[in-house]
């Protein structure tokens, strides 16, 4: 980082905004300070084809968003997002609207992903939607799905133990 120069930077910082993030300067900022590393860690280039790959499965409203709250999905190889995205979309039954808002699938490894979704499905908590239409939003009791996905497995397990959690979602 220290041998970049400011055009360098600049170069990333704009391909961030020509991959879909608004360019609000607050919301520039809050992106680089999520995730400091855009700035030196990845080809400018390398970043937009990432962004516009992405296109296939999401709007660039919902990609201005992931890059906002998640800006490192802008440094990941595109093929591990593709195959993660595979299984929330078709085995999870979660619609792109509701992926891109949840920050954890970037982050979080497939086998994690794939681990905590068996969890959910053997504790009750998740239940497929209608096998007809598998891409419908799911409705559940607790209104708290989508917190399910990006809470941490501490507070995940003690939610089937029946027992008081924080709201910590790591």
């Amino acid at each position: 980082m220290l041998d970049m120069g400011a055009e360098q930077m600049a170069n990333r910082v704009n391909a961030m905004i020509v991959s879909g993030l608004n360019v609000e300067n607050k919301k520039i900022a809050k992106a680089i300070k999520r995730c400091p590393a855009v700035l030196w860690a990845r080809n400018p280039d390398e970043m937009i084809e990432t962004a516009s790959m992405l296109r296939n499965f999401f709007t660039k409203k919902q990609i201005s968003y992931m890059i906002y709250t998640a800006p490192e999905i802008l440094l990941m190889n595109f093929e591990e997002l593709e195959e993660k995205y595979e299984y929330v979309f078709m085995h999870m039954n979660i619609e792109n609207e509701e992926i891109s808002k949840s920050k954890m699938w970037v982050k979080r490894p497939l086998e994690e992903i794939m681990e905590r979704h068996q969890f959910l499905v053997k504790c009750g908590r998740y239940r497929t939607p209608d096998e007809k239409r598998p891409q419908i939003k799911r409705i559940q009791e607790s209104g708290q799905v989508n917190c399910y996905k990006d809470m941490n497995w501490r507070n995940l397990s003690m939610i089937e133990m029946g027992m008081k959690h924080s709201n910590s979602y790591e």
